[in-house]
Parts: structure tokens; sequence; C-alpha cells
């Protein structure tokens, strides 16, 4: 996954200014597990280009939402919203400012998507506009109270 991401970051970085050092700013909700592979991926990229500093915070989830929501409504957000389909989705249905990442997965190599199935790149899109790049797979459970 790391290696994906990082490839991920890479390509979404190609639309930024070589010769200007710049943070990049990632907003998630995985605690501090996203802390410390964010890190590590910034740190990868890093020796790729030195000017660019990768930066991620947690919020918990549901003010992941409201302040990428209201980041996302103002031009105050993050660069980069990291989180689930269905909350990216969400994001792009009620603000409509996510911009389509497809030229950025298509930058990524072909043995590095190998394991994506058309499944997967579907799950990706919104109103046929390609949201997120698909890093990984989470499975969804129904549990049921035994009373």
């Amino acid at each position: 996954m790391k290696r994906v991401l990082l490839c991920a970051v890479a390509a979404l970085l190609s639309f930024t200014s070589p010769s200007l050092a710049t943070d990049l700013v990632i907003w998630h909700d995985k605690g501090d597990a996203g802390i410390k592979i964010f890190k590590e991926i910034g740190d990868l990229y890093h020796k790729v280009d030195p000017d660019v500093t990768v930066k991620s915070q947690s919020f918990p989830t549901d003010q992941w939402f409201a302040r990428s929501t209201a980041g996302l409504q103002t031009g105050t957000g993050p660069d980069l919203l990291f989180n689930d389909n269905y909350r990216l989705a969400k994001l792009q249905q009620i603000t409509g400012k996510l911009r389509s990442v497809k030229a950025d997965f298509d930058a990524i190599p072909a043995d590095l998507r190998s394991s994506l199935t058309a499944t997967d790149v579907r799950a990706a899109q919104y109103n046929g506009q390609m949201l997120m790049i698909p890093i990984q797979r989470s499975l969804a459970g129904l549990g049921i109270r035994k009373s």
C-alpha cells in the first residue's frame, strides 16, 4: 500500500512547482497509524523532492468531515484528503470542489496498478469523475445484536 500511495502522492505533486519549497498537507481520520504511515511516505518522497514536506493531520471522523467540507467550501482546506470512497463522494456531492485524479492515476506505473480490478476503479468514481486513487480495499459488514 505504501508504494502505491507514494506513487499517488508523487503523481499529484507533479502539478506543483518543483522549484518552490512547499508543504503538502493531508487530512485524514486514521489516527496515529495514519500519521505514522504518512510520515513514512513523506520521508520517502522527501528523498525524491527535498523541497516538499508531507504533513498529515488526523481528526475524528465527524470532525474530518466537517472540516473538510468547510475547507473545500472556503478554499482553506488541505492539499489532499484521505478517506474512504463514500466520504469523498459525499464531499463532492456537497461541495463539487474535488478535482478528477484520472490523469494522476494513469501516471502511476502499470505494474503498481495491476492488482486493481475494474470494480476498484469504478468504486473510485462519482458521477463519472475519478475522485480518488484506489489504494486498498476495505470490507464492510453488518453486525446484529443478539437481543
